[in-house]
């Protein structure tokens, strides 16, 4: 979808202060893109991330059991070498 391209392109250039709770919770957007969009936030937001802004993410995904262990295995990947 262009407007999570357009989102990680902001977060990454950090043109401007950019909030991700919109997107992640209208229900648009696959598994995929909400997840990619997520750790993009993660590692560019230098680990300001709350443990409730997580639960709220992973909340706002309603995951399958299959995706929710990619969900589970990619955020403790990268908290692990963040």
């Amino acid at each position: 979808m262009d407007v999570y391209y357009e989102y990680e392109t902001k977060l990454l250039t950090k043109s401007e202060s950019v909030s991700i709770n919109n997107i992640l919770l209208d229900g648009k957007g696959t598994f995929e893109d909400k997840l990619r969009l997520y750790l993009i936030y993660y590692l560019t937001n230098n680990n300001n991330v709350s443990n409730s802004e997580l639960e709220q993410f992973a909340q706002s995904l309603t995951p399958t059991n299959e995706q929710q262990e990619i969900l589970l295995k990619s955020i403790s990947f990268i908290k692990k070498w963040v």
